[in-house]
């Protein structure tokens, strides 16, 4: 049973603008982001598949948790890691995980240019 019933509608709308700003925050940055804006689950195109580990290891490294997904799950150049946004995000939260995953990015040559 719910306590606070009253928070639902809250709760969600904080969701959908997290997962809103954490794509546009990385679509600035340069990475090629897939699926739809107001899912909380935020693919994002590994443009180069060998790099998948690499980008897997350093975000977690940096405690920026991540999912990725490759060969044979995917096709063979469909690699992607997958974010997860929480209505219990800050704003710093995503501005942290977008600034180390940016860092990594542009390391292994993942960064597509970005909207700047």
């Amino acid at each position: 049973m719910l306590e606070h019933p009253k928070r639902g509608p809250a709760l969600v709308g904080r969701l959908q603008a997290n997962a809103v700003s954490l794509r546009y925050r990385l679509r600035r940055a340069g990475f090629q982001v897939l699926g739809d804006d107001p899912s909380p689950v935020v693919p994002i195109f590994v443009v180069k598949p060998a790099a998948l580990l690499a980008l897997s290891r350093e975000a977690l490294a940096a405690r920026v948790a991540i999912v990725v997904v490759g060969y044979p799950a995917t096709d063979l150049f469909g690699a992607r890691a997958r974010l997860c946004v929480s209505a219990a995000h800050t704003d710093d939260d995503l501005e942290r995980a977008v600034a180390v995953l940016t860092r990594i990015g542009a390391r292994h040559r993942l960064l597509l240019g970005g909207l700047r």
